[in-house]
């Protein structure tokens, strides 16, 4: 791409603007990953890892860190080792966060041990990929997701997504196919209109929105039941 050498120049508002129509919806993905080995502190929480490259916009230039496009979300967890009655430490996992006055008695007092990973994200428009991560591992930015996808192989614990207030758009990848989904749309309360529902079958690639589920998953069943007839 051609360099715009007079860009320093613009006037400071086109400037913000133009950073500011850079901003395009992304789908970003994080993960828990649990290596009790390499790093048994981490305990049931594990480490967070994300193959979503920070923003280019990030990467410009002071200004356009400034102008606050996305939001530094942690996700990452605080290791506080507590030393009692002599006896070896004990390894608590705090997690996602501890208040900044805890932290800093803990920090002078050596005991704090912090991991903290963060992607940056646009909260409006961005989707959240979690994959088969647990709900639970987002419930202290459940309130601020408005966009999430994940997969399942069936619906058990789609209630836990009642935490995401204020989710405007939900993506659900399914391993297994649409038959396991069937009903879903009328056996679960969902936090987002049921014309933003959507759902992905991962080895055809189909998708169905909410609306569409239940009659994909009759043809479904009326093509096997016919191959069966007709292999009997």
């Amino acid at each position: 791409m051609t360099t715009f050498h007079p860009f320093p120049l613009l006037p400071l508002e086109l400037r913000e603007q133009i950073w500011k129509d850079t901003v395009e919806p992304r789908t970003v993905d994080v993960r828990r990953v649990r290596d009790r080995w390499s790093q048994p502190y981490l305990g049931r929480y594990g480490q967070l890892v994300s193959s979503t490259p920070i923003p280019a916009t990030l990467h410009s230039c002071r200004e356009a860190r400034n102008l606050g496009l996305y939001e530094r979300v942690i996700f990452e967890v605080d290791i506080v080792k507590k030393f009692e009655n002599n006896h070896a430490p004990e390894v608590l996992i705090e997690k996602f966060f501890t208040p900044d006055e805890q932290r800093e008695e803990l920090e002078k007092a050596g005991c704090l041990k912090t991991e903290q990973r963060y992607v940056w994200l646009d909260l409006d428009i961005d989707m959240l990929d979690i994959g088969r991560s647990a709900f639970s591992d987002y419930s202290f930015i459940a309130s601020a997701v408005k966009r999430l996808k994940f997969e399942r192989d069936d619906p058990d614990g789609a209630e836990e997504l009642m935490e995401f207030v204020n989710m405007e758009e939900i993506h659900i990848v399914c391993p297994t196919g649409f038959w396991v989904w069937a009903g879903v749309v009328y056996h679960y309360d969902w936090p987002c209109a049921e014309e933003k529902l959507l759902f992905i079958e991962a080895f055809s690639g189909r998708v169905a929105r909410a609306m569409e589920l239940e009659d994909v998953c009759r043809q479904d069943n009326a093509c096997r039941q016919g191959l069966k007839n007709d292999v009997s």
